[in-house]
């Protein structure tokens, strides 16, 4: 049983020191600074890199809308770098003339 219950303490702990979070882009912190419960333990980690980098996360319907523009950004990259649509292709029949002659006609 011993070990189960380190298993399950283990998860639990705190992730990393006091510069873990920095590396970790502000809106990325804002949403877990957000969402997550304030009982977290990592929670007031969080709070301190905000801090230092003297953010402030706003609502979370501000952190929804910035997420929101990142993707649409992403998505319009992403069609930018489509190729254009090939043409339709030709339709060709053949019309006879009133001579008898014919000719292959293209659009």
């Amino acid at each position: 049983m011993r070990p189960l219950a380190g298993l399950l303490l283990s998860g639990c702990a705190v992730i990393g020191g006091p510069d873990y979070y920095k590396n970790t882009p502000t809106m990325e912190l804002c949403r877990q600074y957000l969402t997550l419960p304030a009982l977290n333990v990592n929670h007031p980690a969080r709070a301190r890199e905000l801090a230092r980098r003297g953010e402030s996360c706003g609502s979370p319907q501000d952190v929804a809308a910035a997420q929101r523009a990142a993707t649409q950004q992403t998505l319009d990259t992403v069609q930018a770098l489509q190729p254009p649509p090939a043409p339709p292709p030709r339709v060709c029949q053949w019309q006879t003339n009133p001579n008898g002659s014919g000719s292959m006609i293209c659009r």
